[in-house]
């Protein structure tokens, strides 16, 4: 599901293996060990090596992912954008988010989840709010085709509404928001429960 080429992960390392385990929290020796049976790697010391710019060296199987439903597959998931969006489209991503979906957010008191970085701010693949409906989540599932888009987990329509219109004067006017917030949704549009669907 996850491979770690360490044949190419020597290569870059060299001589910053010290280094490198030092900023994963493990010793130089459980490093080396792991660098020669990678399936050891925890899901955390991986995102640890994206951060530190050792993505490329990280394989997703894609297929496998898809079909995760579990919490596990939200740090999968994480790896995966990661790996695919990360380095293409960060700057980007938190430039469009500051500038037109975190007014939004703020209006209606829904915080944004930085799901994606700890050291660095690689991109927003997910909103929550305090009153989500995760009951909905469960019982429609990531293949149903009830669950229409994020706002059928949110508790009420004034909500909804009012994220929209502030959504809409940030962007000055429905063509922009709409245009944005597709450029926006094709980076975020694979997540597991598939709730980001374009929502105009």
């Amino acid at each position: 599901m996850i491979r770690v080429d360490n044949i190419e992960l020597k290569e870059k390392l060299r001589s910053k293996k010290k280094r490198v385990a030092e900023d994963l929290g493990i010793s130089r020796q459980a490093f080396a060990q792991k660098l020669e049976n990678p399936f050891r790697f925890r899901l955390t010391e991986i995102n640890a090596l994206i951060d530190l710019g050792y993505g490329e060296c990280i394989h997703i199987d894609q297929n496998s992912v898809d079909q995760l439903r579990t919490r596990s597959s939200k740090k999968l998931w994480r790896i995966q954008y990661k790996i695919s969006f990360g380095p293409k489209h960060a700057e980007e991503a938190l430039s469009m988010y500051q500038e037109y979906f975190e007014p939004a957010n703020a209006a209606t008191d829904i915080g944004s989840y930085r799901i994606l970085g700890t050291k660095k701010w690689d991109l927003v693949c997910f909103i929550e709010t305090k009153d989500v409906h995760l009951d909905v989540l469960e019982h429609f599932g990531p293949e149903s085709r009830e669950l229409k888009n994020f706002w059928d987990i949110l508790p009420a329509d004034d909500i909804v509404c009012r994220w929209t219109r502030t959504f809409h004067e940030t962007c000055k006017s429905k063509e922009k928001a709409q245009a944005i917030w597709h450029k926006w949704h094709h980076l975020i549009e694979d997540t597991e429960y598939e709730i980001f669907r374009p929502v105009f």
